[in-house]
């Protein structure tokens, strides 16, 4: 792609985000003004949660991101959903799945890096690493980082040149198509679709409504009279 159609690509994902965020925005001041209950549960996929996680391994409320390391919209996202796990903590769990784009052509390589590091159990420590260079990721980059994280060298070189992971995205990318992921970032929230770089409000309003949905749900505890 040229650069101009990258910044056209660009430019119309923040305008589609900028749109879906004043929608559901209006929507919600609509509800509210008309004393609007809904009853009906909201429409959900059915995503396998595998991959590389953190928060409570039996959390309520379970993020899947499909997202691409050079993706920018991705690197936006990381600040959010740090602030979704330290506002919820173990209520919630995030999971990781990579989806490459094609465009971006130092993707796929990073993906290799963070499950090399994964094999050392520093897979989110990488993760963050990565997004924090917002663009091309280059091999002098992944190897600074994954001296920054003090993982062991010799032994994440030689994973890396191995190739032992070079396709471990695709089984990923597979299941993002399998359930309709076009762009990154997307966020399936107990399987309800959130895409693009949504902000804290929004993740917030569907998982306090998950927590509220699941605290309907479970059975009420009869205390024995003595």
């Amino acid at each position: 792609m040229t650069k101009d159609q990258v910044l056209a690509e660009i430019a119309e994902s923040m305008r589609r985000s900028r749109v879906m965020s004043r929608k559901a925005e209006f929507v919600r001041e609509l509800r509210n003004a008309a004393g609007v209950k809904v009853n009906l549960q909201p429409p959900r996929v059915a995503v396998n949660a595998e991959g590389p996680s953190r928060g409570g391994a039996d959390a309520p409320v379970t993020i899947i991101e499909f997202s691409d390391f050079e993706c920018p919209f991705c690197g936006r996202a990381v600040e959010t959903l740090q602030r979704v796990e330290k506002t919820y903590g173990d209520k919630v769990r995030v999971v990781f799945r990579d989806y490459p784009l094609a465009m971006h052509r130092t993707a796929k390589r990073a993906a290799e890096a963070s499950h090399c590091a994964n094999e050392q159990g520093k897979f989110w420590e990488m993760h963050d690493k990565l997004f924090s260079k917002g663009g091309p990721i280059m091999d002098a980059d992944i190897s600074r980082y994954a001296t920054q994280i003090a993982l062991d060298r010799p032994a994440f070189d030689a994973c890396l040149s191995s190739g032992k992971f070079k396709e471990a995205w695709k089984p990923s990318m597979d299941e993002g198509q399998r359930v309709g992921v076009q762009s990154t970032p997307t966020f399936f929230i107990n399987g309800r679709l959130i895409v693009g770089a949504a902000n804290y409000e929004q993740f917030a309003r569907v998982i306090d409504e998950e927590l509220a949905n699941a605290q309907s749900q479970r059975p009420e505890t009869k205390v024995a009279r003595r």
